[in-house]
């Protein structure tokens, strides 16, 4: 597959459209929407929110050509996209999007969780690389510094390198937001730090190719389908792993061997494992789990959400990954300075 290449990068005073493809943000929460909105604003970007994040047919969310149609006008009208959430009618919404407009248009589209799929066939169908990154409702709502800068230097004006070692935050994820709860409950800013949280390495080694993954349900949920984004091989798979069973991600770790997306890659990061649940079959710990499924070198502790912190992780973009047996594992992410226009 030929490279991905980069968007344009989001200058300070850029528009932004807020895009709501998982359906319409609930009553109890347009005030975490308005909050990342004004963050942005405060940022100096001109923001807007899209008619997806407000409104809806009946008890269901805009038809999913509507919902497809509103980001291909927003990549028209904003240099840049972001996401308001998550939410799993995104799913229907794929079919209709023109993944060719959206790699024509060159612009950044920002994501994580249920966008997962998005991004991965924004890179697999058009050509361009997308952003695993903070959300205007769970991120940006409750912004962090270190969330705040990761997004500057590689969506916005603080990209001007051609190689970027990330970051450790050194802070604690367990970032799940009680949706259905507290409106302005912040997520987990707990100091501390379990041990499925420690950025470590798993199975030492070396890789280097394009970053491909996401959110483990919604990379599942493609599999058997012709939307399914397979990774090139020596791709770097970085799989974020939240509220989960070990028994469940067992089962969803084999599937993905078994789809053939770990004999493609070339090494395998897992971002902090957020309040994992007990099972009444858990008898392995989180690193037996993946080292007995994956063959490939194995880092996990990396800042990719959900909640603060944030790193922002360019997906289809080139990337070095070292996984060493003493000492801290270590991720670049790497990039022509050029852009899909010139």
């Amino acid at each position: 597959m030929t490279a991905a290449r980069w968007p344009d990068p989001l200058a300070r005073n850029a528009r932004i459209g807020v895009w709501a493809p998982g359906g319409q943000v609930p009553m109890s929460h347009l005030q975490r929407l308005a909050r990342g909105i004004a963050v942005l604003r405060g940022l100096g970007y001109t923001v807007e929110a899209g008619r997806s994040c407000t409104s809806a047919l009946g008890a269901y969310p805009l038809p999913p050509d509507a919902i497809a149609a509103e980001l291909h006008e927003m990549l028209e009208r904003f240099e840049g996209v972001i996401a308001a959430g998550g939410g799993w009618a995104v799913v229907p919404t794929l079919s209709y999007v023109d993944w060719d407009m959206v790699g024509r248009a060159g612009k950044p589209i920002v994501g994580h969780g249920e966008l997962t799929s998005v991004l991965n066939l924004t890179v697999q169908r058009g050509g361009l690389v997308a952003f695993h990154g903070p959300m205007v409702m769970s991120e940006w709502a409750e912004l962090s510094a270190y969330t705040a800068s990761e997004f500057d230097q590689v969506v916005s004006s603080g990209r001007d390198w051609r190689a970027r070692k990330v970051p450790s935050s050194g802070g604690h994820a367990d970032g799940n937001l009680l949706w259905d709860t507290d409106n302005d409950r912040n997520s987990d800013d707990s100091s501390g730090s379990s041990r499925d949280q420690v950025l470590r390495t798993v199975r030492p080694g070396e890789a280097s190719g394009p970053l491909w993954g996401g959110s483990l349900a919604p990379l599942s949920l493609l599999l058997g389908t012709p939307l399914w984004p397979q990774p090139d091989y020596g791709s770097i798979v970085f799989l974020r792993v939240d509220n989960i069973p070990r028994d469940l991600l067992r089962a969803y770790l084999d599937q993905l061997r078994q789809a053939g997306v770990f004999q493609r890659a070339g090494a395998v990061l897992v971002g902090k494992i957020n309040n994992s649940r007990r099972s009444v079959f858990d008898v392995d710990d989180f690193d037996q789990i993946f080292r007995a499924i994956v063959r490939v070198p194995i880092v996990t502790g990396f800042d990719l959400g959900p909640g603060r912190p944030m790193s922002t992780l360019a997906v289809g973009g080139k990337a070095r990954l070292t996984c060493p047996i003493d000492g801290r594992p270590q991720l670049v992410l790497e990039r022509e300075l050029t852009s899909p226009t010139s």
